[in-house]
């Protein structure tokens, strides 16, 4: 997408956009197969108005495509069990295969779906057809990922997942204490974040597919029940936005409460559905309006508030005003842009805002320590050709500090965090080294 537009953030964020559509038209698509187009309406309008669906997907993040491939995956997973048809099964899949390549966390769905088709294995009569479709749907998924899992880095940063999920040894040692405490959090988001009125509505509509024995609807039953579990009880830390894939399949048991419930009064039908959508549309609102005021706004409901959208280096604060203070600064003339070897903001951001590939006259590198090993002990002073940038997150320098000067400093206005902009220092004596840079 940085191919067709020049802004960076904007491209990735029209990713969650349309993956967000793609979310939405399969909230329709199922519902429209397995109960009706009305149901199929209110649940995808419910969706665009739930405030957490309309944040995640403007952001330039993942968990947006996360969600359709878990909504997909939930449709090809019926149409499979219901219909028996292989292709089916390989489709979904590719679909949980091109999951898991954007992020791992898509594994809950891929959980899910081997689960349900192991109990219709244990209950159909017919296990042959389900025996096929369970190795068909394997077999695809490895095929989709399997440039991933053959790359050695894949596996060296396989292991990095424990900071957000807890390890084998730890499930095995049954940390109920914490399984709990993931529960009721989980809950919390979810009560909060789809508004109180759309989660009751939530819970009165499992009740109410159970009461009606509605078979259609087992397999999204038991698709957000292990999903939600299964993110329950693997997580380390709990999150609106380790939530929010599993989230948009609420959106089908309310809109099925609310169109068999109250079905023979349509007068009480339509206040219903005013009260479930007024929420969530005023919320949605403010959140558009004033990203700010909702955030802040949410901090005064539930602890699992996401603050680090407008404070720290995630909010991504500040990266704008220094791309643009140093575009200013040096027109179409080369110029050099370092960053210490970091991942996150600002260092990633500068590489990819300064790509080469898409300014040809700007060169975007890492200008640490720690990569020139020993290289500049004996040097006192360094100099380039082109005019140079060192991009820092606060005053962190990457052990270049004798050689660095501050020009400018940026502060996040809702936050302590500040990005500092630094040259190379002006008449420096001793001895120098002249730098000859590769660009990232």
């Amino acid at each position: 997408m940085q191919n067709f537009f020049t802004d960076s953030l904007l491209a990735g964020r029209l990713v969650s956009v349309f993956t967000g559509f793609l979310t939405m038209s399969g909230i329709y698509y199922f519902c429209q197969k397995n109960l009706n187009k009305k149901t199929a309406i209110l649940a995808s309008i419910l969706y665009i108005f739930i405030p957490i669906f309309s944040f995640y997907d403007r952001q330039a993040l993942m968990e947006s495509s996360i969600a359709a491939c878990g909504v997909w995956g939930l449709i090809f997973l019926s149409n499979f069990l219901n219909e028996k048809k292989i292709r089916l099964a390989i489709c979904l899949g590719v679909v949980l295969g091109m999951g898991f390549f954007i992020k791992s966390s898509s594994l809950l769905f891929l959980i899910s779906s081997i689960l349900i088709i192991t109990i219709y294995l244990i209950k159909e009569k017919n296990k042959g057809v389900i025996m096929q479709g369970l190795f068909a749907t394997s077999f695809s998924f490895l095929c989709v990922v399997f440039l991933l899992i053959i790359n050695p880095q894949f596996w060296q940063t396989l292991s990095k997942n424990y900071v957000f999920t807890l390890s084998a040894n730890e499930l095995l040692g049954f940390p109920f204490l914490k399984w709990m405490s993931n529960l009721f959090g989980n809950l919390e988001i979810s009560f909060f974040y789809l508004t109180p009125v759309i989660f009751f509505a939530f819970v009165l509509g499992i009740l109410k597919i159970i009461i009606d024995k509605n078979k259609k609807l087992l397999v999204l039953l038991f698709f957000i029940l292990f999903s939600f579990l299964t993110e329950t009880l693997v997580t380390r830390l709990i999150s609106d936005r380790y939530l929010v894939s599993v989230l948009p399949l609420f959106c089908i048991p309310v809109a099925y409460v609310v169109n068999t419930a109250f079905l023979k009064n349509k007068i009480f039908q339509a206040l219903v559905v005013l009260v479930l959508l007024l929420p969530a549309l005023f919320f949605t609102s403010i959140q558009i309006i004033s990203p700010v005021v909702y955030i802040k706004g949410m901090s005064q409901f539930t602890k699992y508030y996401p603050s680090t959208y407008i404070d720290g280096f995630t909010s991504g604060y500040g990266i704008n005003e220094t791309v643009s203070f140093i575009k200013n600064r040096q027109k179409l003339k080369p110029f050099i842009v370092t960053v210490a070897e970091n991942t996150g903001n600002p260092e990633s951001a500068m590489l990819v805002y300064f790509n080469y590939m898409k300014y040809k006259n700007v060169k975007s590198t890492y200008l640490d320590a720690r990569i020139a090993g020993n290289a500049l002990d004996n040097y006192d002073c360094l100099t380039s050709k082109d005019p140079f940038y060192f991009v820092s997150r606060e005053e962190q320098l990457a052990g270049m500090d004798r050689f660095l000067q501050k020009i400018k400093t940026i502060k996040n206005p809702y936050g302590s965090n500040t990005i500092g902009i630094y040259t190379l220092k002006t008449n420096c004596r001793g001895k120098t080294f002249n730098l000859v840079l590769n660009k990232q």
